[in-house]
């Protein structure tokens, strides 16, 4: 790999890997860092051939790409240009496209619609909920009360007069016509959290809560919950409790297609386990749960629960009078969010927004065209980009690093930098970065978004050096059959070194 070092006076950077992989931990990587820190005044420069060639990662596909954005000086390019798998740094993109193009105070209004009139507390015809695509009708924004909506909305019934529904209860998904899961996704992640699939009507980021318990004695059937209401995931289970102090072989996951939890073997005693579960049909889920909380409230739906996905039958309730209308947090508050715990749903429903709000079509197609156009007059390359999702899950994302440090640069003199800036994780601190760059001069100072699809690790984000200048980084590590640490080592290596530099 060929590395450009440009402009003489470069700031140490450099951080002094050991040689012994058996030693490459935490204290190693603190202890380097302080080197840098004893060097950095001398203002020399730095070779990096020896921190590419590195033997950990010599099978692995390395694209690096360092600028200063004070000089405009490029300090570090090893394949800056040629495209990499980028992982979760593509919420970057989406973050940066939605707080620029929909505003950081940009709100999803989901209004709940009184498709009939009100006669003796009955309303003679459906309760209509027309779905925007909110993804924080959830736990996360409610202080961990995924029904706080929900249960607003009943109230908000109640002091209408209504206690009973004669029609149906009907989820309008139109907004987001699918598909459900992003092109490119693995089909073996379905079952988890963050494969979560989308829609315009998202209850619990689309999953249900599951708590299973090891009670009783070894060879008894394992005890489980499901969350936040029942009735909806089938579970079936040979799960049993093993000795207590035994190893797990408990594993649990959802049938593909079905909403049926298969749960198999022994969980030990007095243990319990605690997960989300992805849901089928996100919009059936959540007016199921909607149906439950209206009628622990006493107000009863007669009819059925329908989605409608067609906007020519949405446009039947187009006059229907709103009884209450939920608006969600910013889309500051949701972009961080998103960036700090690197939540995939949150950036699908962004990036189906987007595509909504600016095309009339809210797919992850007319949003992924959206934010490229959008990042092509932020001086991203259009050739050096390709996007697909808006989360960075699917393996068909592909972006240079180059382009990459583009859009942070674009986004540095962006009028909306700042709730930009401020939504990223910081080094030591915040969800994905909080166990990195401790005791290096990057704690507390470098912001970046981290990135992982087996095999494929990077880290782009903005950091500031003891004279104050800023640089932008993007350092992918593709195809990496070895351990993650190895990766995250040069990356954290890079920052710390680049925080720690010192510039005349």
């Amino acid at each position: 790999m060929r590395i450009v070092l440009r402009h003489c006076r470069v700031f140490v950077f450099l951080l002094l890997l050991v040689c012994c992989a058996s030693i490459l931990n935490a204290q190693a990587q603190q202890s380097a860092a302080s080197a840098i820190g004893s060097r950095s005044a001398e203002l020399v420069r730095v070779d990096l051939l020896g921190l590419a060639k590195d033997p950990r990662l010599e099978r692995a596909h390395l694209g690096l790409f360092v600028k200063n954005l004070t000089t405009g000086a490029e300090l570090l390019d090893v394949n800056a240009a040629r495209l990499f798998i980028p992982a979760s740094t593509m919420k970057l993109f989406t973050t940066a496209a939605a707080i620029s193009l929909l505003g950081p105070a940009y709100t999803y209004q989901t209004p709940l619609l009184l498709h009939g009139t009100v006669e003796g507390g009955v309303l003679r015809g459906d309760l209509v909920v027309r779905g925007a695509g909110d993804p924080s009708i959830a736990g996360a924004f409610h202080k961990n009360d995924p029904l706080a909506v929900f249960e607003s909305w009943a109230r908000a019934l109640r002091q209408r007069g209504v206690e009973r529904i004669e029609g149906d209860l009907v989820g309008d998904a139109s907004l987001f016509p699918g598909p459900p899961l992003g092109d490119g996704w693995n089909w073996d992640d379905e079952t988890y959290w963050y494969s979560a699939q989308t829609g315009a009507l998202a209850f619990n980021e689309s999953t249900a809560d599951v708590v299973v318990s090891a009670e009783g004695e070894p060879g008894a059937p394992v005890r489980w919950e499901i969350g936040p209401v029942p009735g909806y995931l089938e579970v079936v289970s040979d799960a049993t409790v093993g000795p207590a102090g035994s190893g797990s072989t408990f594993l649990a996951e959802r049938r593909r297609g079905e909403n049926v939890l298969e749960m198999k073997g022994q969980l030990p005693r007095g243990q319990r386990a605690r997960f989300a579960v992805t849901v089928e049909k996100p919009a059936a889920w959540f007016l199921h749960a909607l149906r439950h909380v209206l009628a622990a409230n006493g107000v009863h739906v007669e009819g059925v629960s329908r989605e409608v996905r067609k906007q020519e039958e949405a446009r039947e309730w187009a006059t229907a009078a709103p009884v209450a209308v939920h608006t969600s947090p910013s889309m500051f508050s949701l972009a961080t969010h998103t960036n700090r715990e690197s939540h995939n749903l949150y950036a699908e429903q962004m990036l189906m927004a987007l595509g909504a709000e600016q095309r009339n079509l809210g797919t992850a197609r007319a949003g992924a065209e959206t934010v490229m156009s959008w990042a092509t007059a932020l001086g991203v390359g259009r050739e050096s980009l390709v996007m697909v999702d808006g989360s960075g899950l699917s393996r068909k994302n592909l972006v240079s690093p180059r382009a990459m440090v583009a859009l942070l640069e674009g986004m540095r003199t962006s009028s909306v930098f700042q709730p930009f800036y401020e939504s990223l994780p910081v080094a030591g601190c915040h969800g994905s970065l909080a166990n990195r760059m401790c005791g290096t001069p990057a704690e507390n100072v470098a912001s970046a978004k981290v990135g992982y699809v087996t095999h494929n690790i990077c880290l782009a984000g903005y950091t500031r050096d003891a004279s104050g200048q800023w640089y932008a980084y993007a350092l992918f590590v593709n195809n990496h059959a070895g351990p993650v640490r190895d990766a995250k080592a040069l990356q954290d290596g890079i920052v710390a070194a680049l925080t720690a530099a010192e510039s005349p």
